[in-house]
């Protein structure tokens, strides 16, 4: 990837609620990568939990409220340049919410570049999603630390060939 070019951060999750736990790490995850945009999906009907309890219309109004409070109470001064936004893409689907369709339809729509951001635990399950192989082939992946889990001790080998130490190196 041209060290010009758009690199946009993708954070899904039911946020049934939001919480700081979803903000602050997807903050420093932003301004550590120096990324260019962080959307955050809510997902419709994630196929890995029970549905949300709250209606996909108050978690996308949720989210929304809370990345405009975060930014105008300067919360968002590590990552000022970076903006963050939310995105109904997939409540807009029907059927389970799956990260492959979600890429596939944001790469039709426009020529970015995506990081999927993800905490440790749903890196650690990533084999168990659907399409997973072709959706670790076509898109960067952060991986965020989450309390209570560590990195094993040896990582799977599609990891392991995949894996970049620094920010500079995410970007190439």
């Amino acid at each position: 990837m041209p060290p010009d070019s758009h690199l946009c951060g993708l954070f899904g999750g039911t946020f049934d609620p939001i919480h700081y736990g979803h903000l602050s790490p997807v903050r420093e995850a932003c301004a550590t990568v120096a990324l260019d945009a962080v959307c955050y999906i809510p997902a419709a009907a994630p196929p890995h939990r029970p549905p949300p309890a709250a209606s996909a219309d108050h978690r996308l109004a949720m989210v929304r409220l809370a990345l405009q409070d975060a930014q105008t109470s300067g919360e968002c001064v590590k990552c000022a340049k970076c903006a963050c936004y939310a995105d109904d893409i997939e409540l807009r689907r029907d059927g389970a919410s799956y990260t492959i369709d979600t890429l596939s339809e944001l790469r039709t729509a426009n020529d970015k570049n995506y990081a999927l951001i993800l905490g440790l635990d749903a890196l650690l399950g990533l084999e168990t999603w659907h399409r997973w192989r072709e959706l670790q082939q076509n898109v960067h992946i952060i991986a965020l630390y989450r309390r209570g889990w560590r990195l094993p001790t040896s990582p799977p080998d599609w990891w392991q060939n995949a894996r970049v130490e620094t920010p500079a190196q995410l970007r190439k």
